[in-house]
């Protein structure tokens, strides 16, 4: 193998093997930023469902002293 054999081989797979990996850690950077996304919205649905419950409960008393 030769300079020029090595050299046509880089300039025809390195850029997509780089290309892959750029890709790659794209993938898992989107990852990560999609989970921490989602544990917040868990967080806010979660934090939502008490505050419905106590309104709720509080609804709930206001109609049986009413009674």
């Amino acid at each position: 193998m030769n300079p020029n054999d090595l050299t046509t081989l880089i300039g025809t797979v390195g850029f997509p093997i780089v290309a892959y990996g750029a890709m790659f850690w794209y993938m898992v950077k989107q990852n990560q930023s999609h989970k921490e996304e989602m544990d917040k919205m868990a967080q806010a649905l979660n934090n939502n469902t008490i505050a419905l419950q106590k309104l709720t409960d509080k609804f709930d008393e206001r109609t049986e002293s009413e009674d």
